[in-house]
């Protein structure tokens, strides 16, 4: 057996946070689906009708990474992440 270190949780470093909650917030926060196939139903067209709204998806997804990298692209600046080392 080998323990295995993992990175803290870090939601603003994972682009899947804000997509489900965006699911939460769209689809499953306030009506009653009444099963699971109906929960099913409506998070498959919510996935379905996504690549409609790229620029959405990407605003929305965009994490704490993303942004500094961005910023670090156009400003030259250098950031490190908390996990690197050297």
């Amino acid at each position: 057996m080998r323990l295995v270190r993992f990175p803290p949780y870090r939601p603003d470093y994972n682009a899947d946070e804000p997509l489900w909650q965006w699911v939460r917030h769209e689809v499953t926060a306030n009506p009653c689906l009444g099963s699971k196939a109906a929960v099913q139903q409506h998070v498959g067209a919510f996935f379905a009708g996504l690549p409609d709204r790229i620029a959405e998806v990407m605003s929305r997804c965009r994490t704490v990474l993303h942004a500094r990298a961005a910023l670090e692209f156009s400003s030259g600046i250098q950031f490190r992440h908390p996990l690197m080392t050297d």
